[in-house]
């Protein structure tokens, strides 16, 4: 009998195609992940030039080719030295990223009681960059300029445009060919399932993005089987109620100590900052405020910061601070909350 999903039967010839290999191919070993978290970021998933530890027999490509363009870069896929992203008022570090204009559903819509500051109905830019991936709707390869002289296109600021995309080429077609990667995004690839069916099952998608074999209960996770790691929980999606609240003013900034809050002491322009060495200087390892707001990048470095000096393992989800710092849980939490 063939598997079936919502009542239809599977072609898994047509599912192998979509993800360009063949479903014989698939050669898995439980092998550890190709992230050490040590070093630097290129050793970090947030190195999007990399591909997985399994070998697919008789390919020589990357397979994750067929989800990203691989711009043999890491640092392409976030930054670049010219002509970034600044729309809308956007304010990040060269930022090169497609950052569309998006209604995001926050934390006060929930109606909470306790909740007695304002929170941005658009977040701060500190969480809007990292939102570009998280909330799921673009691609991870949907940058402004790609590298090389004249690979460069305005417009992607807020606009995915295929054609653009399209014209790098991976090296595995000839030239002059069409290019066949999917450009996927957690939620959102831009090349249409089969008719009638609904890859990424559980996970709200309805194309063929990374959730499709990053998921537990992704189309070819459950057919095929291997090696993948489950993204969900990365998958913020545009719906941020049931995520900590992101562009809320934090309750005590620097001279109003609260019996609820600790009060940074640390002050960086119009940012505050847990000074946790007492140096005067914001470091990587400090939870700090954005223009006196709770942002993504308060308690996450999307570099990576070793855990107990240079040369260790990161923090796990590019946190800050560790959860277990001084020998106390949810250490974290407890730098802001006074519990």
């Amino acid at each position: 009998m063939k598997p079936m999903i919502k009542n239809k039967p599977i072609n898994l010839a047509i599912v192998a195609a979509i993800c360009g290999i063949a479903v014989t191919q698939f050669a898995y070993a439980d092998l550890p992940t190709a992230f050490t978290n040590i070093g630097s970021i290129v050793n970090t998933r947030h190195n999007l030039n990399q591909g997985p530890l399994y070998q697919v027999v008789g390919q020589s490509v990357n397979p994750m080719n067929v989800g990203r363009n691989n711009y043999g870069e890491v640092c392409v896929y976030c930054h670049t030295p010219h002509g970034a992203n600044q729309a809308n008022g956007l304010v990040a570090p060269l930022w090169n990223r497609t950052i569309r204009v998006t209604n995001y559903q926050t934390y006060n819509e929930l109606g909470t009681t306790t909740l007695t500051q304002d929170v941005l109905s658009t977040p701060g830019s500190a969480s809007l960059t990292c939102l570009s991936c998280h909330d799921g709707q673009t691609a991870m390869d949907s940058i402004i300029n790609m590298p090389g002289s004249g690979r460069g296109l305005v417009t992607q600021a807020t606009t995915q445009d295929l054609t653009f995309l399209n014209s790098w080429n991976n090296g595995d077609v000839a030239p002059g060919s069409a290019d066949t990667t999917n450009h996927m995004g957690f939620n959102s690839g831009y090349a249409p399932p089969p008719p009638g069916y609904r890859l990424g099952v559980g996970d709200g998608s309805d194309g063929v993005g990374c959730m499709t074999c990053h998921s537990e209960v992704g189309l070819v996770k459950t057919i095929l089987g291997g090696n993948f790691a489950d993204f969900r929980m990365a998958n913020l999606g545009t719906d941020l109620r049931n995520d900590h609240p992101i562009g809320i003013t934090f309750p005590a900034p620097p001279g109003s100590p609260s019996p609820d809050w600790n009060t940074p002491a640390g002050v960086k322009g119009a940012s505050n900052f847990f000074d946790e060495n007492s140096n005067g200087r914001m470091e990587k390892g400090e939870i700090r405020t954005y223009e006196g707001r709770v942002e993504c990048a308060s308690c996450h470095d999307p570099h990576g910061v070793p855990s107990a000096g240079v040369g260790t393992q990161f923090n796990p989800t590019f946190l800050r601070k560790s959860q277990s710092a001084g020998g106390v849980g949810s250490a974290v939490c407890l730098t802001c909350h006074v519990k």
